[in-house]
């Protein structure tokens, strides 16, 4: 019984032996599982955060190419305002000009019509009934009493 008891044991220990072999292989097999699956997690990471640092970049390069379009288009209307502006500058320019030009006419017109009238006043208050006999009488062919 001894002897069997020995075999046992033996083959216990040999059981154990091996358990501990698969265990430890299983163990370094985990590991390494362990390992490649950090590893494949941590390309996964890093080619998310490229793939989100790639689409920041496009979404800021969309951004800076909206916003040149935007100061494009700004500029373009700031010239058309600026041009606009210059016209109606230049407008309002010629209007008072031409106004101008016409109360002076206006004025040099009333100033020729009080000296007309001034004039007229003046001859109307030169001519009296004698002198105005006087003339006639010079006319041929008209007769006064």
């Amino acid at each position: 019984m001894s002897d069997q008891y020995r075999r046992e044991i033996s083959q216990l220990i040999e059981d154990a032996a091996s358990l501990r072999a698969a265990i430890i292989e299983e163990g370094s097999a985990a590991a390494e599982a362990r390992a490649e699956a950090t590893k494949q997690l941590e390309e996964a990471q890093s080619a998310t955060s490229k793939l989100t640092r790639e689409t920041a970049l496009r979404a800021v390069a969309n951004a800076n190419r909206k916003a040149v379009a935007a100061d494009r288009r700004i500029c373009e209307l700031q010239r058309a305002l600026g041009a606009n502006l210059n016209r109606q500058h230049s407008k309002k320019r010629y209007l008072q000009f031409a106004l101008r030009n016409e109360q002076s006419l206006v004025d040099r017109a009333a100033g020729q019509h009080d000296q007309n009238k001034a004039s007229d006043a003046k001859s109307c208050a030169d001519t009296s009934p004698d002198l105005l006999i006087r003339d006639a009488a010079k006319i041929p062919g008209k007769h006064t009493e």
